[in-house]
């Protein structure tokens, strides 16, 4: 009730008092039932606006927002409240400026900054950025310094994770860079500076996605409500400075998370090496039929629509490929990316699945077609996940198969007749060489009969 009625501004105020304790927002249920109250009701446009003359002076604008009168009349002297309607007039558009400058003075923001930001008509977003980059009072070289890493080695970090490089004497940074940067400074006990430099380039490219994907909702979720709500710009502005106040501390866990299931997905495979190459069987082998689908053309398809959209394309994939395969006596292991990687003890059943998600990817319609590549083999099971030369092949027919295609390699030979009763063909191909795989290998092509 009260968010709905109060200001933005001190909606603002008690949240940054309440962020710190949304760290421990997904460690009990109580926590995440408060953190999702609170979004709820941040994002509510609220229903009781203030009673606002439509006129204000400026006295009345450094009244309200805590400043001198003087301060603010310099303000305005340099246009940074918009013009005046006449001699000591200002309508309420001035006012919520003032509270605008006022937040972004109070988060660090430098009087230059401002009227670089008012000038390029980016003075609503400030106060977002402030909330996002923290509470920067530190220059690169200082970050360097603290950390104990060579300035150079700490440039070329920063350019390669996407971060702009050409004042790192301004005060950009905060407390959070020189805990990062002594971690890479550790690394290098290990790691090689060419080596540091090109994982955080894959790091860079990855969160530029989810950043840009977690704009976007925002965008589609929030800010276009508001707008159709009709509040201003420093309502919008500090109602999301103030749910990403809340946000970005759960997000951090969750990100961590992430990394360490796919950290284990990869330990895993490379663990699965030694034990394949090994004479001795392994006690978690098994004879399985492996299957990759993946969208064809999807690295062109990423270049022209945005992360959550890309995001869409792949959970349609998903959703049709769930009841084709349920039907095979197939399931989905994973999805990687826009692949999706199943598996089936029959490999004919393996197969016909595969031919199944190819044939419905075409008949949906706003889905990029699909092509499959099928092995069966031995596979080595850990962790609900399958790793081995199997697994491997299956990956690599499928970065060899055509649009609309489905390749199958199995090292027994093809029954005829039990894949004729099956509805399907598999036409013997030339042997062929697949990246990773060592000699080349039979292949066949699958189609509906």
């Amino acid at each position: 009730m009260a968010v709905s009625a109060v200001p933005g501004s001190v909606v603002e105020r008690v949240t940054a008092a309440w962020a710190p304790l949304t760290r421990y927002s997904g460690r009990t249920r109580a926590g995440a039932a408060a953190l999702a109250s609170a979004l709820a009701a941040l994002t509510r446009p609220p229903r009781l606006r203030r009673l606002q003359t439509e006129t204000v002076s400026l006295d009345a604008i450094a009244a309200e927002i805590g400043r001198d009168d003087d301060e603010v009349g310099r303000w305005a002297s340099a246009g940074l409240l918009g013009p005046p309607l006449r001699d000591g007039v200002w309508d309420r558009r001035a006012a919520d400026r003032a509270a605008l400058i006022d937040f972004a003075l109070r988060r660090g923001t430098s009087q230059a900054e401002v009227k670089t930001a008012a000038a390029e008509g980016r003075l609503p977003l400030l106060a977002l950025e402030r909330v996002v980059a923290g509470h920067a009072s530190l220059t690169g070289r200082q970050v360097a310094e603290h950390a104990g890493v060579p300035f150079e080695l700490a440039s070329s970090v920063w350019r390669a994770l996407g971060l702009p490089t050409q004042d790192l004497d301004q005060p950009l940074f905060t407390r959070q860079e020189v805990h990062a940067m002594r971690v890479v400074g550790a690394m290098r006990s290990v790691f090689t500076e060419d080596d540091l430099v090109e994982a955080a380039s894959v790091i860079g490219r990855a969160m530029a996605e989810v950043s840009a994907a977690s704009v976007e909702l925002f965008r589609r979720r929030v800010t276009t409500a508001f707008v159709d709500a009709g509040l201003g710009e420093l309502e919008i502005a500090l109602r999301l400075a103030a749910m990403s106040e809340l946000l970005i501390p759960p997000l951090e866990p969750m990100l961590e998370t992430a990394l360490r299931h796919h950290l284990q997905a990869a330990v895993q495979t490379e663990a699965a090496l030694p034990l394949e190459a090994s004479q001795t069987p392994a006690a978690s082998e098994l004879e399985l039929g492996v299957a990759f689908a993946d969208l064809v053309g999807f690295t062109q398809i990423s270049e022209q629509l945005s992360p959550l959209e890309l995001g869409k394309v792949v959970a349609r994939l998903l959703r049709r490929a769930e009841p084709e395969l349920q039907a095979r006596n197939a399931r989905i292991v994973k999805s990687i990316g826009d692949a999706i990687m199943f598996t089936a003890r029959d490999p004919v059943d393996c197969c016909r699945a595969a031919v199944d998600l190819v044939a419905a990817a075409a008949d949906d319609g706003s889905l990029p077609p699909v092509r499959a590549g099928v092995a069966y083999g031995p596979v080595l099971r850990a962790y609900a996940d399958f790793f081995g030369r199997t697994v491997n092949v299956a990956s690599r027919l499928c970065d060899a198969a055509a649009p609309a295609e489905v390749l199958f390699h199995s090292a027994e030979p093809i029954d005829d007749a039990r894949w004729r009763q099956a509805g399907l063909l598999a036409a013997s191909g030339k042997r062929t060489r697949l990246k990773g795989i060592d000699g080349a290998i039979q292949t066949f092509s699958v189609r509906r009969a």
